[in-house]
């Protein structure tokens, strides 16, 4: 019978691409096994991970290749790194597109975020990230989804101070593991939202969240997450003076480090460890600690971490009035002031007023003390502004919680209307004056909520397009630099940044493009600042630029930097080929100057690159 025959190959078509499609869905990688073999011994799942993919690259196994490439990344990675991680990440990268598999191309696209991340190539990494969430969306995988979603918040709070933006992405997460049961990952983000409520000052949950986080894994199994978890515990606990807790939780990562062989986390929990022993006065323990790690962090080839050593170790030795503490101040001065941050050159001139006053030179320990509250205060502000930033999200959020409530009343009193109307028609009395009582009322709660409207439009420090700070914002945080200009030991910069060729952009391509743009611009240009500047819109195309602290040159650097990352970002609407660029007008700010006369003196050096062919940066006299 010719049907049977028929019928019969059809079902063998069938297999045939059941059995196609199984092998191509086979080529997808176990996430949470590969992030799980972490948590205890990275460093030993590194070796052996590394040994098979020697094996399966010999028998042209790629599957397995893939996979351990994967993990072999992601492990040198978790543990800081990045030289070692990087040709794993390259070759797995190309063998995940020739294999298609997203759940490998997501995880490594975000291993490749965080080591630009910590290199400082913020615009860089954030396209890795975007890279890393499009193919997990394309994948479908709720686990591989979650787990790259914890890493990009990790990002945008610690790299990026988006702080807000950080925690929905670590709520995300959570949510997704908490409900699947998984007590390891839940842990792993318990402990990353601890720092983010640290920094959003609510130390309490953080603590909290720590504690849980310790509740929730063994760390007889998962060592390494234990003893990041103990030192994260020991330094909250070092910086609110709660030195107990701290010396005791510090122990206990140092121990748990020990038993794995992780000697990086060994050496910096003990360069922690360190603060501890030096508030209580026990100095020569401080420098035994110091010297054991110094030489670990020297060996990984982290400057800024060598730096630390040293500028304790000057501490530590001036307690013992060894003379050794002056070439050990030496050494941390350059890295340390070289950083340009507020956090580093106050940890520097600390330490040089306790060396100063430790060898009774009391004039010169009285200067650094003063150095020291000048950056504090400088801090202090940057701080506030963060603070006050974080503050006016929130307020956003409400805002647009109470726009949503408003259409919502106004529909609910246009439907009021029409029953009142129909009320008026087919009612008696008594129904009618009901009908009026509701729709008063109604007309009095849409009043309040336009009265909250414009409270919260009031309170916000945001720029509604873009999400940057507004004009108010940095100009409050511009006169606080001001204020304090005449103080500084390094000179302020106030720089003002204009589109080049803006108002062609929007009349050729339209005002949804030229919105784009802005959007697009203000991600780019702000993952290029220093964490210690702001840059804020300060209306249309133009944009202001603070910096409170820049030595000479570091102006010509940041512009360079943002340049770069303007020229790379994504050009929504434009046609391919059309670059964005800007031009800066650049001026430092002379003690005593007023912030109006030191705007306007950017303003012509602004004026006078655009005249010199735009794309560039002038300096006013």
């Amino acid at each position: 019978m010719p049907v049977q025959p028929r019928f019969l190959r059809c079902l063998r078509l069938a297999a045939i691409v059941v059995g196609l499609i199984a092998c191509d869905a086979a080529f997808a990688v176990d996430a949470l096994a590969l992030r799980g073999a972490l948590d205890h011994d990275p460093y030993t799942t590194a070796r052996e991970a590394t040994q098979r993919a020697a094996a399966a690259r010999s028998r042209g196994d790629q599957k397995v290749l893939l996979e351990s490439l994967t993990q072999v990344a992601m492990a040198y990675n978790l543990v800081g790194d990045s030289v070692s991680a990087q040709p794993p990440m390259v070759e797995a990268q190309h063998l995940a597109t020739e294999l298609r598999d997203l759940d490998a191309e997501a995880l490594l696209a975000a291993v490749e975020g965080e080591i630009k991340a910590a290199d400082n190539r913020l615009a860089d990494a954030h396209r890795a990230f975007e890279a890393a969430l499009d193919a997990v969306k394309r994948s479908g995988n709720r686990d591989t989804e979650a787990i790259v979603r914890s890493q990009y918040g990790w990002f945008l709070a610690r790299s990026m101070q988006r702080h807000q933006d950080g925690a929905l992405e670590f709520e995300a997460a959570l949510s997704h593991f908490e409900r699947t049961g998984n007590r390891t990952r839940e842990a792993e983000l318990r402990y990353m939202s601890a720092s983010l409520y640290d920094r959003l000052r609510d130390p309490k949950r953080g603590n909290a969240e720590r504690t849980r986080a310790l509740e929730l894994i063994n760390p007889a199994h998962q060592a390494y997450l234990a003893a990041t978890i103990y030192y994260e515990l020991g330094a909250v606990a070092q910086s609110n003076e709660n030195r107990g807790e701290a010396d005791r939780a510090l122990r206990r990562s140092i121990e748990l480090s020990r038993s794995i062989g992780d000697k990086l986390g060994v050496a910096f929990a003990e360069l922690t460890l360190a603060d501890v022993l030096i508030d209580q006065g026990n100095a020569r323990e401080a420098v035994d600690t110091l010297r054991r790690a110094g030489p670990v962090l020297a060996a990984g080839q982290n400057t800024l971490a060598v730096a630390g050593i040293d500028v304790r170790l000057a501490d530590a030795l001036a307690m013992l009035r060894d003379p050794e503490a002056w070439a050990a101040l030496a050494r941390a001065k350059p890295v340390l002031m070289a950083t340009e941050t507020v956090q580093n050159e106050s940890t520097y001139w600390r330490a040089e007023a306790r060396v100063n006053a430790a060898f009774g030179r009391y004039e010169q320990a009285y200067a650094a003390v003063q150095r020291q509250l000048r950056a504090q205060q400088r801090l202090f502000d940057t701080q506030q502004i963060q603070a006050l930033t974080e503050l006016s999200v929130r307020y956003e959020t409400q805002r647009r919680e109470a726009e949503n409530t408003r259409l919502k009343l106004a529909e609910q009193l246009k439907d009021a209307t029409i029953q009142a109307q129909q009320a008026r028609q087919l009612a008696l009395a008594g129904g009618l004056a009901a009908a009026v009582v509701a729709l008063l009322s109604g007309v009095i709660l849409l009043r309040r909520q336009v009265a909250q409207k414009q409270a919260f439009r009031s309170l916000a420090l945001l720029d509604e397009l873009t999400g940057a700070p507004n004009r108010r914002a940095v100009m409050q945080f511009a006169e606080s630099v001001q204020a304090r200009a005449a103080a500084s030991t390094h000179g302020a910069v106030i720089a003002l940044l204009d589109l080049d060729h803006f108002k062609r952009i929007n009349d050729s391509y339209g005002h949804d493009v030229g919105d784009a743009v802005l959007r697009n611009f203000y991600k780019a240009a702000a993952s290029a600042i220093r964490p210690d500047d702001m840059l804020g819109r300060a209306g249309g195309e133009e944009w202001l630029l603070v910096m409170p602290v820049a030595q000479p040159g570091a102006e010509q650097a940041v512009f360079e930097r943002m340049r770069s990352a303007v020229a790379h970002m994504p050009a929504d609407g434009l046609p391919s080929g059309l670059v964005v660029s800007f031009s800066m007008g650049v001026a430092r700010l002379r003690p005593g100057e007023a912030l109006t006369h030191v705007l306007r003196r950017a303003d012509l050096a602004l004026y006078e690159a655009k005249q010199a062919g735009r794309d560039r940066m002038a300096m006013a006299d």
